[in-house]
């Protein structure tokens, strides 16, 4: 009888437990940029320990009594999630995208479209897909390239990858991937008007491009952050495309290879070389730039809470560039080549130690090799009383190898759904090898005589950087955030991070503050400050040698306000405005100029102090079949050698005014069109006039005042039309690019012809002309 009664009771306190719990409310936790489940995240009653976590898909199922109160979604990383209970459908999956603890200012995300996209127009409006990075990039697919469309970047040429951010220069700019730096990676890098980044558009599952204020998990660099993160092979089926253009040939596949283990591979090589033999334009027809890239990630699960990545990339270069002019007084010849290898590996492990806590774990590789050689000649008639003829050679060659190996470490700790700490620690090893030689050798035969004599001159030219570089060291770098969310309006972040460089005996300590208010009327309120350090490179340093006189580190102190306000219409449509204004102080500047072959010549010492300052208008617009923005950037950028006379004067990426415009029109029935517009006031140069030298004969250029001219004005109009064709097992995807529709003529730099004995000229560097392209992608 007990026992009867026993499960009688039991019986109906799981009847009445059910009639209790009337309500089930199935979810899905998303990341609101990727759009990829978050595992392991908690979901609990407001002011209450009771709840759920979701599973391995990000799916829970959660069961109460009421609909009235309010659940607390919340994931390591990310913020957390309030939610009215009343206000969920639960006669269907709802989805509840979490957005990264990330309040950098000037963040754009980039990331992989491959999830739903009912749910990509939903939750991540303000970012860029793969597939708009192939429409916005000219000529071939560019992560690099595209990002120079969005607001705070200037350049005088979209055919080159590198850039400059809010007047910084190039090497400000630090570039991840899966956690490495990597210091130049671009193909065709010999080419002074066009470069292409190494990176794989269709393997990229995020990329954070940051423009300022970046929180202490980045350092050593003083403008702007690339952080490319690979994604990982679909688990469940095999997918990949590929696509055939004139310049181009690249494609990829994915998929599981056991139950715990995926892969995902791309592949591309160039056939650029065939294509520019057809160009009458210039000299481009004899240039042979020839490029190949392959990298992969592989990833196996030990249980649905670690895992460990593989990931690799390997890029090669050939280049090739001989031209040969002919004048009634001169016949001159060039023979240019390059070899340029970079590859990176790099295993990571990934670990939820808890649905509070991740720990990640890494170690890379690196290795740069790059070889340039160049030779000119020049022969010339005389009309001269002791001379007939002279001849001019010029050699010049540039080694270069970087290596390093690199252990980091990350942990992120939520104490609350309020309240996160992130730290981190690495140690990376460096090697850096460089040599070069510039030298001009100039003979003038004499008249008349027999046999034949000569008077020969050498002279080294700017282009040679003096002693080898051999240098070994190492950089020991740690740093501590605390993430707070004060309350549903206020988020506060809080940094500190220290780098040691060995090669200078330099530690240093850089605060960081980045915060943003959510006002009622939807309008967001940002501002940051902070320190950041960025430490000398191989071709920066005075000595090879480690010492404390060695060259310091640059410092930049960044001050960013901002204002965005997101207007929502009817469905998916809504119209986003940001403006942004900044101010960056320069502290031990090591002063720098455009030489030869424009590249950056420094002069190794910290010998200048600058500023920059400005704001960003960046205004975004999707309503309807149409997607675009249109961006407007305002720079002063100063910089000031400080023992001179001459004061202070324009950094040479000081353009004072930037519009760019990028637009989508959907036109129906599986037809795309694209058009990227885009126009910079001129950048600074420092003009120079021949002079001779009366005692050698010999003509050279005297430079003017520093950055006292101004390049033409840069304008640009790119123009793409796609379609495609929904087939059976896969999509076929045509389209035609013409890049520089409007054939405007662009000057990139003046080019002072190399000094002799007959009085030089100027010469004006036109970037290329309109350059129609067309070509096809399969999806499957």
């Amino acid at each position: 009888m007990k026992k009867n009664i026993l499960i009688l009771l039991i019986i109906l306190t799981s009847v009445l437990g059910a009639q209790n719990s009337a309500y089930i409310l199935r979810g899905t936790v998303i990341d609101a940029q990727t759009l990829e489940a978050l595992p392991f995240a908690n979901i609990l009653f407001l002011d209450s320990n009771f709840g759920t976590t979701s599973k391995t898909n990000g799916e829970f199922e959660l069961s109460h009594n009421s609909k009235t109160g309010k659940i607390q979604i919340s994931y390591v990383g990310y913020k957390s999630l309030l939610v009215n209970l009343d206000e969920l459908d639960y006669s269907t999956q709802n989805y509840f995208p979490l957005n990264p603890i990330n309040i950098n200012l000037q963040e754009v995300t980039v990331y992989s479209n491959n999830s739903v996209s009912s749910l990509s127009a939903q939750f991540s409006s303000t970012s860029l897909y793969n597939k708009q990075i192939r429409e916005i990039s000219a000529a071939m697919p560019d992560i690099l390239r595209s990002l120079q469309a969005l607001p705070g970047v200037v350049v005088n040429n979209e055919f080159k990858a590198d850039f400059n951010v809010r007047g910084g220069n190039q090497d400000e700019n630090l570039v991840l991937v899966n956690g490495t730096q990597v210091y130049e990676p671009y193909h065709i890098k010999e080419a002074s008007n066009a470069s292409v980044g190494i990176f794989n558009v269709d393997l990229m599952r995020k990329v954070n491009f940051i423009t300022g204020g970046f929180s202490a998990k980045y350092g050593d660099k003083m403008s702007s952050v690339v952080d490319i993160e690979y994604k990982e092979g679909n688990k469940n089926k095999y997918s990949g495309a590929a696509s055939l253009s004139l310049a181009y040939l690249d494609g990829y596949v994915e998929g599981p290879i056991t139950e715990n283990l995926t892969f995902i591979f791309g592949a591309r090589k160039s056939y650029t070389e065939y294509v520019l033999s057809l160009i009458n334009y210039e000299d481009i027809s004899i240039a042979k730039p020839s490029f190949y890239d392959i990298q992969g990630v592989l990833s196996y699960s030990f249980t649905p809470k670690n895992k460990i990545l593989l990931e690799f990339i390997h890029a090669g270069d050939d280049f090739k560039y001989d031209p040969e002019r002919f004048y009634s007084y001169k016949t001159e010849s060039e023979k240019n080549r390059g070899s340029y290898f970079s590859s990176l590996f790099d295993i990571k492990s990934k670990n939820i130690l808890s649905s509070k806590s991740l720990l990640n774990f890494e170690v890379s590789y690196y290795d740069q090799i790059d070889d340039e050689h160049r030779l000119f000649d020049r022969e010339s008639n005389l009309n001269d009383s002791k001379y007939d003829k002279y001849f001019m050679n010029r050699t010049t060659y540039d080694s270069l190898r970087i290596k390093t190996l690199k252990f980091n470490s990350d942990l992120s700790y939520q104490f609350s759904s309020n309240s996160e700490i992130q730290a981190g620690i690495s140690y990376q090893n460096i090697t850096y090898e460089q040599n070069s030689l510039d030298r001009y050798t100039f003979i003038q035969r004499l008249k008349n005589s027999s046999p034949a004599a000569y008077d020969t001159t050498f002279r080294l030219g700017s282009y040679t950087t003096g002693d080898p570089v051999d240098i070994n060291s190492f950089k020991l770098s740690a740093y501590l955030e605390n993430i707070l969310s004060l309350n549903d309006k206020f988020t506060l972040r809080l940094g500190l991070r220290t780098d040691y460089f060995d090669i200078n005996k330099e530690l240093t300590i850089s605060p960081r503050i980045n915060s943003a208010y959510h006002f009622s009327n939807g309008i967001i309120l940002k501002a940051a400050w902070g320190h950041f350090y960025q430490s000398p490179i191989y071709h920066q340093l005075a000595y090879s040698e480690a010492s404390d006189s060695n060259t310091l580190s640059q410092k930049a102190t960044h001050y960013i306000l901002g204002l965005e306000k997101k207007f929502n219409f009817s469905g998916d449509n809504f119209l986003k405005i940001k403006l942004e204004a900044y101010y960056k102080s320069y502290d031990n500047l090591i002063s720098s100029q455009f030489g030869v072959f424009e590249r950056l010549i420094y002069s190794r010492e910290n010998d200048a102090e600058g500023s920059s300052s400005g704001f960003d208008i960046y205004t975004i617009l999707n309503y309807g079949r149409f997607y675009g923005w249109l961006t407007y950037g305002y720079l002063e950028a100063l910089e000031d050698i400080k023992n001179d006379i001459f004061g202070e004067y324009p950094r040479y990426t000081n353009q004072t005014h930037t519009i760019s415009v990028v637009t989508n029109f959907y036109l129906g029935n599986n037809w795309d069109l694209s058009l990227k517009g885009y126009y910079g006031s001129g950048f600074p140069y420092t003009p120079k006039k021949a002079v001779k030298d009366e005692a050698s004969g010999l003509w050279n250029w005297q430079s003017g005042k520093i950055h006292s001219a101004d390049l033409p004005d840069y304008k640009r109009v790119d123009f793409r039309i796609s379609k495609i064709f929904k087939l059976s097992n896969f999509d076929l995807i045509t389209f035609i690019d013409v890049s520089n529709a409007l054939n405007f003529r662009n000057v990139q730099r003046y080019e002072y012809e190399t000094p002799g004995f007959t009085e030089p000229q100027a010469e004006e560097i036109l970037l290329w002309p309109i350059i129609p392209s067309f070509g096809i992608r399969v999806e499957f």
